[in-house]
This record gives structure tokens, C-alpha cells and sequence, in this order.
């Protein structure tokens, strides 16, 4: 049984569309997510991405979008993690934050993900975000790799590996199967490779 703490009464959503502030986030409108009836959870920059996300989730300092009707920015969903075992097990990451989220509290069948590659190659114009060069990039560090860097003590070649397929290993045991959406070769997200309208996870 659920602990009510930790969860809340939010529309259960059978597609989740998580996207993030990687280039990739550019191709949500490369498909009608939101008239194929899913829902758009975006994490930090990646609202900007989209006019039809229905929840946004993002770190402190973040700068925050103006809710329209239908849309909510999530108080403080880090919470969430306490759940599922802590930051130590889960990641020191909003994009798992916005992961574990929408797995308790919207319990879809399937989470598809855009702009989640942690690729961070500067572009034709120097831009490592689809939003312009991305503060984390501005700070001299990635934010994947910071976590590394500070959160990894066993000092474990394949930590951040780890911490995403623990998500999709835990997603598994809610009847959820995981994606990556992005038209790219070149990830980190150790995810199945799928386009939204594909039959494997038979939705």
C-alpha cells in the first residue's frame, strides 16, 4: 500500500512524456504528443520547450513558468524520492525527481523522454541546451557529471548507468516500460530507443 505522504491525488495518466532541457527537447513538436493523449511533464528548463506540458518540476533558482489553466508547477516533489529509497539510491537529479514523480503519482504504462540525453556538445552557435548554453555549462560542469563527481563514493565506473536503470528496473515492477524518443545516435540514456506511436509497450 502507497504511504498517502508520499503520493498525491493527481490524474492517472496512461502516457507520460518527460522532457528535459537537451537538445533534444526541440522534438517535442515533432510529434502531436498532446493530441495523442499524452501527458507532458516537463523538468527545469524544459517547459520552454512546449506550450502543452501539464506539470512542471524544477530545482530551486530555476526560472519558473506562469501556469496556464489545466498546467501546475509541482511545490516540491523531491520528497517523492524518500519513497524509493533516498537520494543515494535514486540520484542526485531532477530529472529522476520528475521520474520517480510521475511513476507514483501518475502510474502510467509507459514514460517516453526528450532533452534527457546528457550530451552536451556545443552546436553550430556554441548552445549546449536547446535553450542557449545551459547554466550548469556556464558553471564549467555538467550537471551528470557533478553528481558523479560529488555522489559517487564507491567510485563506481557505471554510477550514473546505475542510477537511470534503477529507474527503469523500478518502473518495471509497476507494470511501466521506459523510452528514450530522441532521433539521435549519440546518448547517455541507457533506454530503449522508440518512437511514440511504436507497439512494444503495446499501448
Amino acid at each position: 500500500m502507497i504511504d498517502d505522504r508520499y503520493r498525491s491525488p493527481y490524474t492517472f495518466e496512461k502516457k507520460v512524456l518527460i522532457v528535459g532541457s537537451g537538445m533534444t527537447a526541440k522534438q517535442v513538436s515533432d510529434y502531436p504528443y498532446q493530441q495523442k493523449d499524452w501527458c507532458i511533464l516537463t523538468c527545469n528548463h524544459g517547459w520552454k520547450a512546449t506550450p502543452h506540458w501539464k506539470y512542471a518540476v524544477m530545482s530551486t533558482g530555476v526560472e519558473r513558468p506562469e501556469p496556464g489553466p489545466g498546467q501546475t508547477v509541482l511545490p516540491t516533489a523531491e520528497k517523492i524520492l524518500c519513497y524509493f529509497g533516498g537520494h543515494n539510491e535514486c540520484g542526485f537529479s531532477m530529472m529522476m525527481v520528475a521520474s520517480y514523480w510521475s511513476l507514483l503519482n501518475l502510474e502510467p504504462k509507459v514514460i517516453g523522454y526528450l532533452g534527457a540525453d546528457m550530451i552536451y556538445t556545443p552546436d553550430a552557435n556554441g548552445d549546449t541546451h536547446f535553450y542557449g548554453i545551459g547554466a550548469d555549462i556556464k558553471k564549467g560542469e555538467p550537471d551528470p557529471d557533478k553528481m558523479v563527481r560529488e555522489h559517487n563514493i564507491k567510485k563506481d565506473p557505471n554510477f550514473l548507468h546505475n542510477i537511470y536503470m534503477r529507474f527503469r528496473n523500478t518502473a518495471a515492477k509497476y507494470d511501466c516500460k521506459v523510452y528514450n524518443f530522441a532521433k539521435i545516435e549519440e546518448t547517455r540514456l541507457p533506454y530503449p530507443k522508440e518512437h511514440p506511436e511504436g507497439k512494444l509497450y503495446g499501448v
